[in-house]
């Protein structure tokens, strides 16, 4: 075993009893001539400076920290043990505390590396646990776990607290017990160790243990084998029921408290007697006790054996179902009831000598370690002076966060592949003398974190060796080297293959003696630890390793393959230093995206953006069109440009295409293809299917030629004059009507029509049948008569020239109220229901959009009203004398009735003054009361109505002459001739007799 924490004693002696009040106690022992003393430490001082490593594990999250310490007071820096904080001891008279008096606390210390089973075992200490609660608790336990030979480093964990002692699981298997648990012997004060709760799953409970969550008190329990949450069942104790008495293993003070241990494990073939008088069969053990104040007892059992399943690999086992390697421990802890847990004097020794490995390291590496940096160790493994080892010997070696060990090897070494930061080896070319070193071997590591220091790496990297029946070595650090001077002018010739490699190539440059490794990679897998590693070649050149020519060149006699091209470094190691080269990892070129394509007359234009060059400049590109699904022949253009036009394309087919790129690797992957397109050419001729004429201009029909592959666009039509062309006039747009405009009225003309689409111009169709132009259009009708006010009003505007249909409108001006314009006929009518001088403005439009304005102006006369005429004068006639009177007619009266909508009613009243003669007076008078009127019938009547003729009425008062009644608004007239009567009255003198007679109308 490596001096790593280790001390030989300096003789062998007899063993020392000391007996006290029946209590056997055990003190510094020296060893038995017999057997290797694999650990001695008394834990007096104030360091673990006895035989043998110690470790600190981790306990379950909820309790924090380990609680472990020395009581020996003064060391606070020293590790893995320190001095308690309180209640503590001079140097020279301490303790190993597990535990404080205080609530809910776990400690516990194990050998830092296992013990071999070969030769059995035989373990002594004493526990003392006092201080605490009256009752005491938990407990403390001496715990056993098995572990990988090839690795023999202790479980990092502790086993669940309280009941469980550390040792056990925990509800039923809800909790993980000790890794890879063996046996645990406790010394159960309080009584839960014999509660089925704690423990795995898959036990069968004897009487002892209590099912029904009680507490067996004051008992010594053995549980055996299990991992996780399975096992852990209890196969001894010293209670043969869960009502046995309480064995005195505690006290008030530590004095009284101390309870001497020894543990008899016996794994060889024969039966084995301790130098302190314990045989042990073959196959059993035996632990010896002895209770404050009371005599020594026995437990005695036959040897768990192990199912090959349990542990993680069956190796781990011997023939017989035995670990071949067990750590070893003592843990306490307390819950809500307390105690000090502590022990001394722990000492294990095999029956008989074992090999005793030891091991030492050195670590190169840069005084500012970055990612991607090497570390390099160098390993030496030996025996010490003694016992040959004939089984192989491992080498385990563990690094610390931050670095990842690559590979490893060494003369005679076969060595795994790293896991995680560990990496182990295996030397099997044994026996292996006692005082013999193996050949040293060489590991490969990388930083891969930010922030690792030398320090750490020295400080922090642990190695082991061991095998099946060997007290292992333990190096927990490793010293330091300076690093070599960095390879420099890296050089690779050749410098690029492909990415199946298989090349040999040559590196070269200054500082490549003693390289101790080759990676190649990229920066981003440099500095993950992830890249390629090679090795020196064991027996010449190989793939996956190196050799070192004459010259001093290093030769790879076939690269590494790769999975995908790209730029890598080629990265040589020497101790703690490297220099590197770019060497270049080249296949046949990506494949491109889906190239675009744009039709062109029976061509088109193929564009794509350049794939990776996967390392190999592009040379050429290959184009493959596809006609209407049907794979044409490919084409070849060099690499100048990304954008190609193929030609002689068959117009209206559908072309698809696919690009790949060449390089000196060859072609790679055809792109997906590109969207179909269809290439085109001019499109055919229109055949024009009528031609109307129009107002300076023409409307042209034509059928859709064919489009020669392109969508039409347009048209271009020529307007022919006396057989020569005139402007051409172009349409957009697929209608198939247009109106060619600007032509001259009057004129004939003939059109060929040619269509346009992305080609161009098309042929022009055949001549239109010859068409006159409508001149544009005038107005010269006369001018329209008057009108009069209410009376109808009717006259037809004319237009000459321009094209039907035509529409009218006033655009100046107004019409008179009542009249309106027919915007299709252009006929003005209506009644107009004001007079007066109306002038306004008349636009004619055609179908062609031409139009021609007169002004016009309109006079509406007004009504004449109700009017009426009558004699200027009218005479009766002579009377001679005697005669009683005279009668005659007046005259014509007519009464006009044009007031328009007010016409059809009136009257006509009718007053007479007297007749008189001479100056009026006596008989010079005829009164109005003699003068009789009457109408007579009408002699004339216009309008519709009926005349109310007066039949006869004295004028003595106005009197009605005569009425029309008729229809309401209808104009009208009547005339009639009245008759006067006048009676002449006695007296009446001789003369010339004049009334004025008086019409009127209302």
């Amino acid at each position: 075993m490596s001096l790593w924490g280790r001390r030989r004693p300096a003789s062998a002696g007899a063993l020392v009893v000391v007996l006290i009040a029946a209590m056997l106690a055990f003190g510094p022992l020296p060893a038995s001539a017999a057997g290797s003393v694999l650990f001695d430490q008394p834990f007096r001082n104030n360091t673990a400076n006895g035989i043998g490593a110690v470790a600190v594990p981790g306990v379950p999250v909820l309790l924090g920290t380990n609680a472990a310490c020395l009581t020996a007071a003064g060391n606070s820096t020293t590790g893995p043990l320190l001095s308690c904080t309180t209640s503590t001891d001079p140097q020279g008279s301490g303790k190993l505390r597990l535990t404080p008096a205080t609530l809910n606390r776990e400690g516990g210390v194990v050998g830092a590396v296992s013990v071999p089973t070969s030769q059995g075992i035989h373990v002594t200490f004493n526990t003392y646990q006092y201080g605490g609660t009256s009752t005491g608790a938990d407990g403390l336990a001496f715990v056993l776990a098995a572990v990988d030979p090839a690795d023999p480093r202790s479980p990092s964990a502790l086993g669940q607290p309280g009941g469980s002692l550390g040792y056990s699981a925990a509800f039923n298997g809800t909790s993980a017990g000790l890794s890879n648990g063996y046996l645990g012997v406790g010394l159960d004060v309080f009584g839960n160790f014999s509660n089925s709760v704690y423990q795995g799953t898959g036990c069968t409970n004897p009487p002892y243990i209590s099912t029904t969550g009680g507490r067996v008190p004051g008992q010594v329990v053995v549980r055996g084998p299990g991992r996780n949450s399975v096992g852990y069942c209890a196969v001894n104790s010293t209670a043969g029921s869960t009502s046995a008495p309480a064995l005195p293993l505690r006290a008030s003070t530590r004095a009284a408290s101390v309870v001497p241990v020894e543990v008899v494990i016996n794994t060889t073939s024969s039966p084995y007697t301790t130098d302190t008088g314990i045989t042990t069969p073959a196959g059993q053990y035996r632990i010896r006790f002895t209770p404050v104040g009371g005599q020594a007892r026995l437990l005695e059992g036959m040897l768990p054996v192990v199912s090959p399943s349990l542990y993680p690999s069956p190796t781990w086992l011997n023939a017989n179902g035995y670990p071949r390697q067990v750590a070893f421990g003592w843990v306490g802890s307390t819950g809500s009831v307390t105690d000090f847990h502590e022990v001394d004097n722990a000492r294990v020794v095999s029956f008989n000598p074992v090999p005793d490995l030891n091991v030492s390291q050195t670590s190169a590496v840069g005084p500012t370690p970055q990612p991607g940096d090497p570390v390099t160790y160098s390993i030496t493994a030996g025996v010490d002076a003694g016992a040959t080892e004939t089984a192989p010997i491992s080498v385990t070696q563990t690094v610390p966060a931050g670095v990842v060990p690559r590979a490893a090897y060494g003369s005679g070494w076969v060595c795994g592949a790293p896991s995680g930061q560990t990496i182990t080896c295996t030397n099997s070319n044994g026996p292996f003398a006692g005082g013999t070193s193996l050949p040293p071997i060489t590991v490969v590591a990388t930083v891969t974190g930010a922030g690792v220091t030398p320090t750490q790496i020295q400080t922090a990297t642990v190695a082991t060796s061991s095998s099946i029946d060997a007290n292992p070595g333990l190096a927990t650090g490793a010293t330091p080297v300076a690093p070599a001077t960095a390879p420099t002018g890296v050089t690779v010739t050749p410098a690029q293959s492909s990415i199946s490699g298989g090349i040999p190539v040559t590196v070269g440059g200054s500082n490549l003696t003693g390289a101790t490794a080759i990676t190649i990679g990229t920066t981003a897998e440099q500095q993950a630890g992830t890249s390629v590693l090679l090795l020196p070649c064991t027996s010449g050149p190989a793939p996956g390793c190196f050799t070192v020519n004459a010259n001093g060149t290093l030769a790879i006699s076939s690269m590494p393959a790769r999975s995908s091209p790209g730029t890598v470094t080629v990265s040589v190691v020497t101790r703690g230093s490297a220099g590197s080269a770019n060497y270049v990892y080249a296949s046949t070129p990506g494949t491109p995206a889906a190239p675009t394509a744009v039709a062109g007359v029976t061509s088109a234009t193929v564009t794509w953006t350049a794939p990776a060059s996967n390392g190999s400049p592009i040379t050429n590109y290959l184009i493959t069109p596809i006609r209407d699904g049907v794979t044409q022949p490919t084409l070849t253009f060099d690499a100048s440009t990304t954008s190609r036009t193929l030609t002689g394309l068959t117009a209206g087919s559908s072309y698809a295409f696919r690009v790949a790129a060449v390089n000196a690797f060859g072609t790679g992957a055809a792109s997906p293809a590109s969207a179909a397109v269809v290439p085109y050419t001019l499109p055919g001729a229109p055949t024009i299917t009528s031609v109307t004429a129009g107002t300076t201009a023409a409307r042209l029909s034509w059928t859709t030629p064919a489009n020669g592959g392109s969508a039409i666009t347009g048209y271009t039509v020529t307007p022919y004059l006396g057989g020569v062309a005139q402007t051409p006039q172009t349409f957009t747009g697929t209608a198939t009507t247009q109106t060619v405009t600007g032509l001259t009225g009057g004129a004939t003309y003939t059109f060929r029509v040619a269509a346009i689409n992305a080609a161009g111009t098309g042929p022009q169709s055949a001549a239109s049948a010859s068409v006159t132009v409508n001149p544009a259009p005038t107005l010269t009708f006369a001018p329209p008569p008057p009108g009069k006010a209410y009376d109808p009003y009717q006259y037809q505007l004319t237009v000459n020239g321009g094209t039907a249909p035509f529409a009218w409108s006033v655009s100046a001006g107004s019409l008179p109220t009542g009249l309106t314009l027919d915007p299709v006929t252009g006929l003005l009518s209506g009644t107009p229901t004001v007079s007066g001088t109306f002038p306004f403005t008349v636009r004619v439009t055609d179908s062609f959009n031409q139009s021609a304005t007169r002004p016009v102006e309109l006079v509406i006369n007004p009504l004449g009203g109700l009017s009426i005429s009558v004699p200027a004068i009218s005479t009766l006639g002579t009377v001679t004398s005697g005669a009683t009177g005279v009668s005659g007619q007046l005259g014509p009266v007519t009464v006009t009735d044009d007031r328009g909508p007010f016409s059809g009613n009136w009257v006509s009243v009718v007053s007479s003054t007297s007749f008189t003669t001479g100056s009026g007076s006596g008989g010079e008078t005829i009164p109005n009361s003699s003068i009789t009127y009457a109408s007579g019938a009408a002699l004339a009547a216009t309008g519709v109505g009926t005349f109310v003729p007066q039949p006869g009425a004295v004028l003595n008062t106005p009197r009605t002459a005569a009425q029309w009644t008729g229809q309401a608004g209808g104009a009208n007239s009547a005339t009639w001739n009245p008759t006067l009567w006048v009676t002449l009255p006695s007296g009446v003198v001789v003369g010339t007799y004049v009334a004025v007679v008086t019409h009127s109308v209302i």
